[in-house]
C-alpha cells in the first residue's frame, strides 16, 4: 500500500501520539470528534489532490497542442480534396462513402469539408469561457515543481484549513507543520511553513 494514500495517511493522524496535543488544540477551538474526524479525512485526501493537480497540462501547452492538431487536420483536409480520386469521399449519415460520378453528389459534405469542420470545432472550442471548475483547477494547480512539492503543497493546504477555524487566535505554523509531518511521514524543519507564507505573499504581491 502506498504510504500516502489516503487510507495511510489517516491511519498515521489518527495514531501517532504527535496528534493528541493537535487534537486536543482543535477541542479548544469548538470542534467536536466529528469535526475533526472530517477534517482529518479531508486531510488525508491532500496528497492526491497534488497528484491530480500536477497531471493537469497547462492552459497554454494545451492551446499550442490543440492549434498545431487543428493545422494538421486543415492540411489532411486539403490533400484530400486535392486527391483526384479521394475527394470523391463524402461523408452521410455518419458514415462515409464513395462516388466518382460528380453528378448528384454536390450537395454531399466531402471528406474534407467534414474535417474543415472537425477543425471549426475545436477553434471554437478552445475560445470559449472557461468551465469555472476546469478554471479553479487551473488556478489551484502548484506553481511550479521542487523537490519539495508534495510536502509544500501539503502545508500550505493543512494551514488553510486550520486558519479558517482558528477565529483570530496565533497562526497554526506549528499545528499546521506537525500535522503535516505526521501524515507525510517526514521531519519537517521549523519555520518552514513560515517561510513558504512569506513566498506566497511575496509571489502574490508581485503578481497584484
Amino acid at each position: 500500500m502506498n504510504s500516502l494514500d489516503p487510507e495511510s495517511a489517516l491511519k498515521r493522524l489518527h495514531g501517532d501520539t504527535r496528534m493528541v496535543g493537535i487534537v486536543a488544540t482543535l477541542e479548544k477551538w469548538g470542534l467536536n470528534s466529528s469535526d475533526i474526524d472530517w477534517l482529518f479525512h479531508c486531510y488525508a485526501k491532500i496528497p492526491a489532490e497534488y497528484d491530480l493537480l500536477n497531471n493537469i497540462e497547462p492552459a497554454k501547452k494545451r492551446r499550442q497542442r490543440r492549434e498545431s492538431i487543428v493545422g494538421d487536420i486543415r492540411d489532411l483536409a486539403e490533400k484530400l480534396e486535392a486527391d483526384p480520386d479521394l475527394k470523391h469521399i463524402h461523408v452521410v449519415d455518419g458514415k462515409t462513402v464513395h462516388t466518382s460520378n460528380p453528378f448528384g453528389a454536390s450537395d454531399l459534405p466531402s471528406i474534407g469539408s467534414f474535417l474543415d469542420q472537425i477543425a471549426d470545432f475545436i477553434e471554437a472550442k478552445e475560445n470559449q469561457p472557461p468551465i469555472p471548475h476546469f478554471q479553479y483547477m487551473e488556478e489551484a494547480r502548484p506553481k511550479r515543481e521542487t523537490d519539495n512539492g508534495l510536502r509544500n503543497f501539503v502545508l500550505l493546504r493543512v494551514f488553510q484549513g486550520l486558519d479558517q477555524i482558528r477565529y483570530g487566535r496565533q497562526a497554526p505554523n506549528k499545528q499546521a507543520e506537525i500535522i503535516a509531518s505526521v501524515m507525510l511521514d517526514v521531519e519537517i524543519p521549523k519555520t518552514t511553513l513560515s517561510q513558504l507564507r512569506k513566498n506566497e505573499r511575496r509571489m502574490y504581491s508581485v503578481d497584484g
